[in-house]
Formats: C-alpha cells, sequence, structure tokens
C-alpha cells in the first residue's frame, strides 16, 4: 500500500457515511472523497487504454512541437499515455486524488476515462 492516508481518509468517509455499513446510492453520491479516488484511479489506470482514433479536420493540425499533420490524418491517442502527461498533471507518476479538488479545465478535458461526444461510453 503506497498512499495509507489516501485508505484512511477514504474509510473514514464511508464509515461516516454507511454507519449500519448499508450502501444507497442517493448517501454514495455524497462521498466526494471516494468520487476524486474514482477520478483519480481511472486516471492512473484507464479501464480502456484505447487507442482512440480522431481525423485531423479539414484544416490540418501543428503540432505542438511545430510537426504539421495533414488534414484526413488519423491519429490514435492512448489513454495510458495522456493521463500522464506531466504538462497536464503535476507529478502523473503519484496517485493523488486531491489533484481532483480544483482540477484545471485542461485536466478534465485530456481524462480519456469515459470519452465524450458521440463515442462517449453509454454508460456515463
Amino acid at each position: 500500500l503506497r498512499q495509507p492516508a489516501v485508505l484512511t481518509t477514504l474509510k473514514q468517509e464511508l464509515e461516516s457515511t454507511f454507519p449500519d455499513g448499508v450502501l444507497n446510492l442517493k448517501s454514495l453520491e455524497t462521498c466526494a472523497f471516494l468520487n476524486l479516488c474514482i477520478k483519480e484511479s481511472t486516471r492512473f489506470i484507464p479501464a480502456g487504454p484505447g487507442p482512440f482514433p480522431r481525423v485531423v479536420p479539414e484544416a490540418g493540425m501543428q503540432l505542438s512541437d511545430g510537426r504539421w499533420l495533414p488534414p484526413g490524418t488519423l491519429v490514435f491517442v492512448a489513454a495510458g499515455v495522456s493521463n500522464m502527461d506531466p504538462k497536464i498533471y503535476d507529478k502523473p507518476e503519484i496517485y493523488n486524488p486531491l489533484r481532483w479538488k480544483n482540477a484545471t479545465r485542461e485536466m478534465e478535458a485530456s481524462l480519456l476515462t469515459f470519452s465524450s461526444g458521440p463515442r462517449q461510453c453509454l454508460g456515463v
């Protein structure tokens, strides 16, 4: 166990929310720290690592390193790689649920756990 403090905090939240040990959906949704842990867990070890194919738009696209992708180019994004980008996530190799407490728009947009748009996970 690499993060005992995380486990302790999570156990305290669950024990205070469900003192009798019986779970219910309404109360489960109020477990803020649990939700942060779920989000961080799906970032850290994505259930579906991809690849997520996308087509470069008609205008083409310039990458941050200066390379050019022509229109119609098929590109693939692997969640396991993008979820560990140090430009987006501070110390991405460390499991830290609290990073999501004040998540930036870029963090939210780059988390590919359930995707979005027409290819979004049906369970969302």
